[in-house]
């Protein structure tokens, strides 16, 4: 059988190429507009708990308030963030 006798195929990725699989995009969330200890800043989180962790401030020990009304810890994940939200983030300080 001679190259005219064969019949058309795709030809294959080059030897030793890697083919990576296409996947569908993941749906980004919107940005967000809030104000963070009087800052304007945009956001991808939906809710305080991922606020904080975007902030880098997931280790740190911190108050935060939503609004004017304190948020404790363990609210944070329950508390859904809405565009123009006034979130205060504070750390304790050290002296007298």
């Amino acid at each position: 059988m001679t190259a005219a006798d064969k019949p058309d195929r795709p030809t294959p990725p080059e030897a030793g190429k890697i083919v990576a699989p296409v996947r569908p995009m993941q749906p980004t969330t919107a940005s967000l507009s809030v104000v963070i200890n009087g800052r304007q800043v945009a956001t991808n989180a939906q809710t305080l708990a991922q606020l904080v962790l975007e902030r880098d401030l997931g280790e740190a020990k911190i108050a935060t308030a939503l609004n004017g009304d304190f948020v404790p810890a363990g609210r944070r994940c329950e508390t859904k963030l809405r565009a123009g939200d006034a979130i205060e983030i504070v750390a304790p300080r050290q002296g007298g």
